[in-house]
């Protein structure tokens, strides 16, 4: 159900020299076809005030105009109905209308805009509108009247869906796990020292790279630190970053000292056969670009590691893309943390005798 209101004015021809500003309504009831169409059948009326007497004073002079009109036509919302509250639409109408004591053929139009009010059905929105109502040739004033319409369309407009009922899950207990069996006893277990430095391999933070003891149980049987560079384990850390032109392979001059100083521990740590550098970089970008970047990045720190005297044979390299992050989350901090290069001790060499150590070990370099 639809109902208009609003003020009129008659614009071309004498209508609009002889009547003035007015006002009427509308009803109409609409039967939806399909989600953005209706047919609908459509009553109203509207009054015009008195402006002027006729300027041919062979004609009677009138007073107020008025019509009654009954009309049939159809309801476009362009943007879907339905179950969609509120929103444009339009409407166009033919019928007949009754004015000056005659019957006329009547033409009208409507656009309009609609609003939700509340929780219910009650749609409310602005309207413009024209109708025509059309003059045979042969009466004595011919031209037809053409009436603008401007007010407010109220509406029962569609339902809102109703909102989706919560989905009741059964609760189902876990199993209880059966109760531990019991520990079998120890059994002597003899010492095991891979790499012959005297720390054995329980205590060793790097089982299979000679070194020194320590009471620091992270760097236990490691090789002594350099400069900024120590072992954890078959890693090699870096207290600093290698760094990297913005979104390219090039190292900056600004971490050719770090990269040297790795060398040179490479090149005095004899019982190191292999290191692998591995390149990884953060998520922005794409996929295969990610996975370029992080082989070339990796690639560019071998060439001056080769440079600044490591064997090329003890050098190995592969990129890992974004699909290994250090860190989680989406800061430009963490994404430094996450664009990197790491060194791993992939081969060493045990010694039967004491291992010396060298001046300085190795790294793992966050890159930009």
């Amino acid at each position: 159900m639809h109902g208009l209101g609003g003020g009129t004015l008659p614009v071309g021809g004498a209508q609009a020299k002889e009547y003035g500003a007015g006002g009427g309504a509308a009803v109409a009831l609409e039967l939806p076809l399909v989600a953005i169409f209706g047919l609908q059948a459509e009553g109203g009326a509207f009054a015009q005030s008195k402006a002027a007497r006729p300027a041919d004073p062979t004609l009677a002079d009138h007073g107020a105009g008025t019509s009654l009109w009954g009309a049939v036509g159809g309801r476009l919302r362009p943007f879907g109905g339905g179950g969609r509250a509120g929103g444009p639409w339009l409407d166009a109408n033919i019928g007949v209308s009754e004015t000056g004591g005659a019957s006329r053929m009547t033409f009208d139009a409507h656009i309009g805009h609609d609003f939700r009010v509340g929780a219910g059905r009650f749609d409310i929105g602005p309207f413009a509108g024209y109708t025509q109502i059309v003059q045979p040739k042969d009466t004595l004033r011919p031209d037809d009247a053409h009436v603008l319409w401007l007010g407010v369309h109220v509406a029962l407009g569609a339902p809102l869906p109703p909102a989706p009922r919560p989905v009741e899950v059964a609760r189902v207990e876990p199993p209880k796990p059966p109760p531990p069996a019991p520990p079998p006893p120890p059994e002597p277990v003899a010492v095991a020292d891979r790499d012959n430095d005297a720390v054995p391999d329980a205590e060793d933070a790097c089982p299979d790279v000679p070194g020194l003891p320590s009471a620091n149980p992270k760097t236990n049987g490691c090789p002594a630190e350099g400069e900024h560079v120590r072992v954890e384990g078959m890693r090699i850390v870096l207290d600093d970053i290698i760094h990297f032109e913005s979104d390219s392979p090039r190292v900056r001059r600004v971490s050719f000292t770090l990269i040297r100083n790795v060398a040179e521990y490479i090149r005095k740590m004899e019982d190191v056969l292999e290191v692998d550098i591995e390149g990884h970089a953060d998520i922005t970008g794409s996929e295969g670009h990610n996975q370029w970047l992080s082989e070339q990045r990796a690639k560019s720190v071998k060439r001056l590691l080769v440079q600044f005297g490591v064997s090329e044979e003890k050098l190995t390299t592969r990129g890992h893309g974004e699909l290994e992050p250090r860190v989680a989350g989406h800061t430009e901090q963490q994404f430094r943390q996450n664009r990197r290069v790491e060194f791993t001790i992939t081969h060493a060499r045990a010694r039967e005798d004491a291992p010396s150590a060298p001046e300085a070990t190795a790294h793992t370099g966050s890159t930009r």
